[in-house]
């Protein structure tokens, strides 16, 4: 597999002193040189709030906190949704 080309142009070019210094920098496994990160999509708008997406999620998070009226809990929903959740999954996907 070939090595990852620099996004950044410039990090080619620097002085040995500064590449030397930005490998001791880089040496803990937590920090991530800015040169390897992928630049955002054009199209994203990071002020952008998606209001549909938030009026589906607050709402079943909204519905959830019913489970704790009194009238509306039982023991033997709450070992079902248990059950069910390892028998059929819980249809959330990331990846």
């Amino acid at each position: 597999m070939p090595p990852i080309a620099p996004a950044d142009p410039s990090v080619s070019s620097r002085s040995s002193d500064s590449a030397s210094a930005d490998a001791a920098a880089t040496a803990t496994p937590s920090a991530k040189p800015e040169s390897l990160r992928l630049p955002t999509p054009d199209r994203v708008e990071w002020h952008r709030i998606m209001l549909a997406s938030l009026l589906v999620i607050g709402s079943v998070h909204l519905i959830a906190l019913l489970a704790f009226v009194p009238w509306l809990f039982s023991w033997t929903a709450l070992i079902t949704c248990i059950i069910c959740v390892h028998l059929f999954g819980q249809s959330i996907t990331i990846g």
